[in-house]
């Protein structure tokens, strides 16, 4: 049943995927009583309901098969007729890229809209060397990188960089959350990587030893150079191609405290600025996007990778003064974000976040 706020309809609905992700309680709070408008927020994820901590925050939940299963487009549509969504806001890799493929057809068929770019430019976004590829051949500074079929090829890359003065990175095309990423280098501590709980390091034999061992692991991956320097995020939300807000921060150590923490240092660089621009005139971008740059050893500003879904890091945003779930809902609602869109702080921010408990009688 559609509401009528001010003399307006609207759906009052909005999903929201991999609702057992540890972050959600905090986005669904983000979302909550946009406007003075209070939505059902239904959360949606793989696993089972008592194993994902959404489905107490959410107002449903509903299992649904993985985003990669042929049934999943067909369990979404059925809960955006049962449930009268305006709104999805994926959370996976998976997730945003069948959704975007079916971004229009649900427009207008259902009128749900669907938080991603088009499918084409979604796929590219979260190819990372697709990504590479692309913004090389636009005259972007991406430093060195290479696909790999075999051993030789890693070497022929490793000599290329001027390895081990140079180090490298191996990781898959596609994927997230550092998932398989490894740090090529020889100046490992050996007792700290053995105590570490993410180790990311791993040096040039051990890693032609795995994959000789794993050959068809060659063709998932891929190498690029290590840029040594600071690392940036930007989040960006566009609006019918306008660019609406960008928020770039410093990606500076975490801290090793307890609640975790995290530094956010606002950057205003001419070059990110420069960059950032350049590389939005490739793209039909719409919604948001995530892009990550660094700064190589001669202080070169080069890209490392791009997100197309909402990042488990976005809410630091709400630091600044700006709410992008908000933004994402008035695009839904009002067909546009905010035009001038204004920080409210502009200083380094500590980011904390900590545990709740939840019980309940089973």
């Amino acid at each position: 049943m559609n509401k009528t706020i001010n003399n307006q309809q609207y759906q009052n609905s909005l999903i929201i995927t991999c609702a057992g992700s540890q972050v959600i309680p905090e986005i669904i709070n983000l979302l909550r009583s946009y406007n003075g408008i209070d939505f059902n927020i239904i959360g949606v994820d793989v696993k089972k309901r008592e194993l994902s901590i959404g489905s107490y925050f959410s107002d449903k939940f509903y299992q649904v098969p993985k985003g990669t299963d042929d049934n999943y487009i067909d369990a979404i549509i059925d809960i955006i007729k049962r449930e009268n969504v305006f709104l999805i806001l994926p959370g996976s890799d998976e997730e945003v890229l069948v959704l975007s493929k079916y971004k229009e057809k649900l427009k207008n068929n259902y009128n749900c809209n669907i938080c991603s770019s088009d499918y084409l430019t979604t796929m590219t976004l979260i190819n990372k060397y697709k990504m590479l590829v692309e913004l090389s051949s636009n005259s972007l500074n991406t430093g060195k990188y290479s696909l790999i079929n075999n051993s030789q090829d890693i070497y022929e890359f490793a000599e290329k960089i001027d390895y081990p003065n140079n180090n490298f990175i191996i990781k898959p095309m596609e994927g997230s959350g550092s998932k398989g990423l490894k740090i090529v280098r020889e100046d490992i501590n050996l007792l700290d990587s053995f105590y570490s709980s993410k180790n990311f390091n791993i040096e040039l034999k051990q890693l032609i030893n795995f994959l000789d061992a794993h050959p068809e692991e060659y063709k998932k991956l891929f190498l690029m150079e290590y840029f040594p320097g600071d690392k940036f995020s930007s989040d960006i939300l566009v609006s019918n191609n306008e660019t609406r807000c960008v928020i770039t921060r410093n990606n500076g150590p975490l801290p090793k405290t307890n609640p975790p923490t995290q530094i956010a240092d606002l950057v205003t660089l001419d070059k990110i600025d420069k960059y950032i621009n350049q590389l939005l005139k490739l793209f039909d971008i719409d919604y948001f996007v995530q892009i990550e740059l660094g700064l190589d050893k001669n202080e070169n500003l080069a890209f490392i990778e791009s997100n197309p879904r909402l990042d488990a890091t976005l809410p630091i945003t709400l630091g600044y003064g700006v709410n992008y779930y908000h933004q994402i809902i008035k695009y839904a609602i009002d067909g546009d974000m905010d035009k001038n869109i204004r920080l409210k702080n502009n200083k380094k921010i500590r980011y904390y976040r900590y545990w709740q408990s939840h019980f309940e009688e089973v």
